[in-house]
């Protein structure tokens, strides 16, 4: 990676990311805010997300909060490096794969949702957020802001870390929202 690489990941939850009903006009727009601070302050050249187009009809958006950021922007890129449906059949780590494995081992109940959990913790986040790191890397932009799921921070910070020492690496976690209070910390 280049010498000036920093990454920055915000971890957060993808209906807030997309900026779904789940969540008040206020909420949305103090992530907005958070997420254009975070931009401004670190000189943000690419915006790279956990999303797939898959993902905005999931959540029925058609663009993320991020990505109006960036189209606004005259300089920031925006990138969605979420594998796809199609991507995730392919490599056998959709969820109907895993629950194909699981039934093997358990008959539909507790056990065999609690397996497929694992199964995704194990198999499926790995390789998506070794896609993701690969993605980010093609682009050769930097600095790069990556907005992924908050169970998603810890696994990146290992990998970008175990890559290139000498990467910047900073996080912050879209904790609680309570009413229009935005909470985070810095880890």
């Amino acid at each position: 990676m280049p010498e000036k690489s920093k990454i920055i990941i915000v971890g957060t939850a993808h209906k807030l990311q997309c900026g779904t009903n789940d969540y008040t006009p206020e909420e949305i727009n103090n992530f907005k805010s958070f997420i254009e601070e975070k931009c401004e302050s670190h000189g943000i050249n690419l915006i790279a997300e956990e999303m797939s187009y898959d993902g905005l009809i999931h959540n029925k958006v058609v663009n993320t909060i991020a990505y109006e950021i960036s189209f606004r922007s005259k300089h920031i890129k925006h990138r969605y490096i979420d594998l796809t449906n199609s991507e995730r059949i392919n490599l056998q780590i959709d969820d109907s794969s895993l629950s194909f494995f699981s039934m093997y081992r358990f008959s539909p109940n507790k056990e065999q949702e609690k397996l497929i959990k694992t199964l995704r913790r194990i198999i499926s986040n790995p390789v998506r957020e070794c896609c993701w790191f690969a993605r980010i890397l093609n682009t050769n932009i930097w600095p790069t802001l990556l907005i992924c799921g908050d169970d998603h921070v810890k696994n990146m910070k290992v990998l970008i870390q175990k890559a290139d020492k000498s990467t910047l690496v900073q996080f912050y976690h879209m904790a609680e929202y309570q009413g229009a209070q935005l909470s985070c910390h810095l880890q």
